[in-house]
């Protein structure tokens, strides 16, 4: 278990969904919920990416952290359309990335930023805490 929150920046780029998934398996490791967080991480940076200002110079901001029992994931941009689930068209190849967030998580939610944009998080429980 980190003692503290494991912190990182990365380019407001599609190739960053890839790497936040990375960052959730190194920081989880061998944990139970290790795929879920990682899958469910990959949903709300892929959001942040084509929802939110994306570039180079942009950056998306990735938290993880255990408290109570449970690992809490948060995804923060500087964006100011919140997201909100939706049930896109059964053909649709896109929009089921809160559904997901909100089947899986035990719970999820937005918070502002005191400045810009918003952070989107979600929990999943620790097995056996």
């Amino acid at each position: 278990m980190p003692l503290l929150p494991h912190f990182q920046r990365l380019p407001a780029l599609p190739q960053s969904v890839g790497r936040a998934r990375r960052i959730v398996h190194e920081v989880l490791g061998d944990a139970e919920e290790a795929d879920t967080a990682a899958l469910l991480t990959s949903e709300l940076v892929t959001n942040a990416v084509t929802h939110g200002p994306s570039g180079e110079d942009l950056r998306i901001e990735l938290t993880i952290w255990r408290a109570d029992a449970h690992w809490w994931v948060a995804v923060a941009d500087s964006g100011e359309l919140m997201p909100a689930p939706r049930t896109p068209p059964a053909d649709s190849e896109g929009g089921r990335g809160l559904l997901l967030v909100t089947t899986l998580a035990t719970t999820w939610g937005i918070l502002p930023r005191p400045t810009r944009g918003k952070a989107v998080y979600f929990a999943l429980p620790v097995p056996g805490s």
